[in-house]
């Protein structure tokens, strides 16, 4: 997630969250990396540095973390625990009161989420207040934080291992709108980050230059054993 996004003041859903749940039940958001973006843009979100990220324009609290192959996103919200706690709230009595048709509420999940279906469409939403987490040498505060997914039934529901050689098909034909998400995926090969760097598209070049830094600290991971390559 980019770093330092505003805390969020009114408990209000923005349109442009709203416009991208209808879109991802009822008008093919999830379709595709083509379709998710310009649905993005028509609801108000435009394209933060970091590939993949969107900030909606009429309220930076708001941020969006996309992914493509298959499509899905996720609306984050930040700031005091009742602020987003009621933000929370009031995005669930909109989908269960029937704001989206065709969503139809089902069980929480494992960890607490609410849920709800629609055709080929699940929808997540999840509420976590601020916290402390205690590590052997250090406490970490963790923020309060909104998240409202919207995902293909159809995805995987497990970690899959990463796919150089598609990697290496994006890079050589894919379009720049993909190009820009590769650049944002840590576990990349060394001639895929090299031909991004040189990439024609300056969004694609900024998004892999941003993304160095996770992509060193996976590169650590990986040669200390606490990664798959």
């Amino acid at each position: 997630m980019p770093e330092s996004p505003q805390p969020l003041t009114t408990p209000a859903t923005p349109t442009g969250v709203l416009e991208l749940l209808e879109a991802a039940v009822q008008r093919g958001l999830l379709d595709d990396a083509e379709s998710l973006a310009s649905g993005l843009e028509r609801a108000g979100w435009r394209r933060d540095t970091q590939g993949g990220w969107w900030t909606y324009e009429h309220d930076p609290a708001w941020t969006v973390g996309s992914s493509v192959d298959p499509a899905g996103f996720s609306a984050f919200a930040t700031g005091p625990d009742e602020v987003v706690a009621a933000a929370a709230d009031e995005v669930a009595s909109h989908l269960s009161g029937g704001g989206v048709d065709g969503l139809v509420g089902v069980d929480l999940d494992d960890l607490g989420a609410r849920l709800w279906q629609a055709g080929a469409v699940s929808v997540e939403l999840y509420f976590s207040p601020a916290k402390t987490v205690e590590l052997p040498h250090k406490s970490i505060e963790v923020q309060c934080v909104l998240q409202l997914a919207a995902s293909r039934l159809d995805a995987p529901s497990d970690w899959q291992p990463p796919d150089h050689e598609r990697s290496r098909r994006v890079v050589r034909e894919g379009s720049a709108l993909r190009r820009w998400y590769l650049a944002a995926q840590e576990d990349l090969p060394d001639d895929v980050v090299q031909a991004l760097a040189l990439d024609e598209d300056p969004a694609v070049v900024a998004a892999l230059e941003v993304s160095a830094r996770q992509r060193g600290q996976w590169r650590e991971r990986v040669a200390g054993g606490d990664e798959d390559a």
